[in-house]
């Protein structure tokens, strides 16, 4: 019973996985295909416009990275609402306001804070120090 139960978990973790990888793959530059991992799930209910009963709906926190020029590695993290029956991702302006999702988002609004982007820093910086002190230095010792 326990083998089945996480199967079927991950059969619809992978499900989701899947929705959030074909939006990242059209509206995330530089996207690094298959990058996409679950941070959090949490399983929430919610009321969307026009609608009068509660919808069951999956909050899911995911980290994925994007690079450019083959140098620039960055991660990102963002969150998703997808609907549990349909594994579709919903709209969040569609929604009646859903403290639970709200308090979703802002558990993970600051996830990527401190995550690869100190080592594009320091890549810039070393770049900028040798444009300035080493091209001068190399260029003084050319000109001797």
């Amino acid at each position: 019973m326990l083998f089945l139960s996480s199967v079927s978990t991950s059969n619809a973790a992978s499900r989701y996985l899947d929705q959030i990888e074909k939006q990242n793959r059209k509206e995330v530059n530089y996207y690094v295909k298959n990058s996409t991992s679950i941070v959090e799930q949490k399983e929430l209910n919610v009321t969307i416009k026009g609608q009068t009963t509660d919808e069951k709906a999956m909050a899911i926190a995911v980290k994925y990275n994007t690079v450019r020029d083959d140098f620039f590695k960055t991660a990102n993290y963002n969150t998703f609402l997808l609907d549990e029956k349909t594994g579709e991702i919903l709209n969040s302006s569609n929604l009646v306001s859903s403290k639970s999702f709200d308090e979703f988002t802002k558990k993970h609004i600051n996830d990527g804070d401190n995550d690869f982007r100190w080592k594009n820093e320091l890549i810039v910086l070393l770049l900028v120090f040798i444009t300035i002190i080493f091209i001068p230095i190399f260029a003084s010792k050319l000109n001797e």
